[in-house]
């Protein structure tokens, strides 16, 4: 493995004198050490975590899997919560979460309208979070419109 400086902050900054003392940073400062040499053995380079939920365009009583896409190298599992941020007046929308457990496994959630009498849409953010404590955001869309 190459050399590496890393630099924590000076002890002659007050803040960061404070910072370097505290357990949370420390610890903080060491998993991220931790993570590049482990992502150096394993021959991965520094890449951004992110995740994808497609959008899903449905009709009143379909169902589908949506293949969500993650990015860079997380290590698993990865938790993420979706957090309603539009529902169309008079609906109830509801948030939701789910585990990834594994790279080698489908990333699949599903979506599925049921009983839509008139169009509506809700759209989520989507929080992950890695077992390294790294967090990655996306919105997802999902359109319901009434059985024709």
């Amino acid at each position: 493995m190459p050399s590496i400086i890393a630099e924590v902050g000076f002890h002659t900054n007050a803040e960061d004198a404070r910072a370097i003392q505290h357990p949370v940073f420390q610890d903080a400062a060491m998993r991220g050490l931790e993570k590049g040499y482990r992502m150096f053995q394993d021959g991965k380079g520094c890449e951004t975590f992110t995740v994808a939920f497609p959008d899903a365009d449905l009709v009143s009583g379909d169902s589908r899997d949506i293949d969500a896409a993650v990015g860079g190298h997380p290590r698993y599992p990865i938790r993420y919560t979706m957090r309603v941020v539009e529902c169309t007046q008079g609906f109830l929308c509801v948030g939701g979460s789910g585990v990834f457990y594994d790279e080698t496994e489908a990333h699949t959630t599903n979506r599925s309208c049921h009983t839509a009498t008139k169009p509506f849409k809700i759209v989520w953010e989507v929080t992950a979070r890695d077992e390294d404590g790294i967090v990655a955001t996306t919105q997802t869309t999902m359109n319901c419109q009434p059985k024709v």
